[in-house]
């Protein structure tokens, strides 16, 4: 089912907003609208003003290096029938060695475009499972991109029963982002792959991953959107920030440590405020929509992971912005790419725009 709305402008985050029990029975004790370490979530959630933006822009102005980069395996695998080369590269981002993996067509003559594949496990990737991703899910047969698959630092890759390590703390919506975009520059040194083109993909956190690399690198010409949140200044984040901070942590991987690296330091005063708003912006991806090339969003109406007001919000974003994006609703659809009708066939066709496949 289409959401009915096409525009022609350009995380892991789920719940209800949950009041403070008992803010402001203690005139002794901390602001109404305040955690009981003092920090005060009206403050936090502000709109982000232009200079902060600012200092965020320029945080990310220096590109991204890869250097010291070095093959660590090459291996012949079929994709969709088609025989494609992995190879497996390793490269130092911030001090730090990555891992990847990178395909290409066994006797390319024509280099392709890149298809940065963003994935949402905190623990690693295994690059037989984002292969069934790219085919399930965007119809890619394996020889119409190069595929550029990262593995965040503090994180494993697995390629068969050979395993990876990248070097590092895992630095979740933040140091991520520096490492896919790291693997994308080795990627496009590479004589099959061509300099400068890509598209990304990635379902929930990331696919917030996927918005925040194009939002810095213009080389991103497209991105596919399955269900990420797109902006922790809305209602939705505030309403899980709130309820981590009232003791009710999801169990989910990703928001467990999204709350023990930010949210419960901030709220027992360990983060300034302003260093949590910097913090939080960085990792909203709708606050920059100006900055975001064409997209193609899908959320389902049952998701009960990410609510689909993120998908909606970062479509107000980019119409405001003037940018470009499609975003489909699916009836009944939850977290999850399969069962959303209709959705493998448009992601295919808009990244045949791309690929000219």
């Amino acid at each position: 089912m289409r959401s009915g709305h096409r525009s022609h402008g350009r995380w892991l985050f789920a719940g209800a907003l949950l009041a403070l029990a008992g803010c402001g029975e203690d005139p002794t004790g901390p602001a109404p609208d305040a955690t009981p370490g003092g920090a005060d979530f009206s403050a936090l959630f502000q709109p982000p003003t232009a200079a902060e933006k600012q200092a965020v822009l320029a945080d990310w102005a220096p590109p991204v290096m890869a250097t010291q980069v070095r093959t660590e395996a090459v291996d012949t695998v079929r994709i969709a029938s088609r025989s494609v080369v992995v190879r497996i590269v390793s490269h130092v981002v911030e001090s730090e060695r990555h891992v990847g993996a990178i395909t290409y067509p066994v006797g390319a003559t024509a280099a392709l475009p890149a298809l940065l594949y963003c994935h949402f496990d905190v623990e690693g990737i295994q690059f037989e499972s984002a292969v069934l991703v790219l085919t399930a899910v965007a119809g890619l047969r394996g020889d119409q991109f190069a595929y550029v698959i990262p593995s965040y630092r503090g994180q494993s890759l697995r390629l068969g029963s050979q395993r990876f390590r990248s070097e590092g703390e895992r630095s979740l919506l933040d140091g991520e982002i520096a490492d896919a975009l790291g693997l994308l520059q080795v990627a496009w040194s590479m004589p099959q792959i061509m300099d400068g083109r890509a598209a990304a993909l990635g379902l929930s956190a990331g696919a917030t991953v996927a918005l925040l690399a194009a939002a810095r690198e213009p080389g991103i010409e497209a991105v596919v959107d399955y269900f990420g949140p797109s902006d922790f200044f809305g209602t939705y984040s505030e309403g899980m920030l709130r309820r981590i901070v009232d003791g009710d942590i999801p169990q989910i991987r990703r928001i467990r440590l999204v709350a023990e690296q930010l949210i419960l330091p901030w709220a027992d005063g360990e983060i300034s405020t302003p260093q949590m708003r910097l913090a939080l912006l960085r990792r909203s991806p709708g606050q920059f929509a100006d900055r975001l090339p064409p997209i193609l969003a899908h959320h389902g109406t049952a998701d009960d992971i990410v609510d689909p007001s993120e998908t909606t919000r970062l479509q107000g974003a980019v119409d405001v912005a003037g940018g470009q994006m499609q975003s489909w609703t699916y009836l009944g659809s939850g977290h999850s790419p399969f069962g959303m009708s209709g959705a493998l066939a448009r992601t295919a066709e808009f990244l045949g725009q791309i690929s000219g496949q």
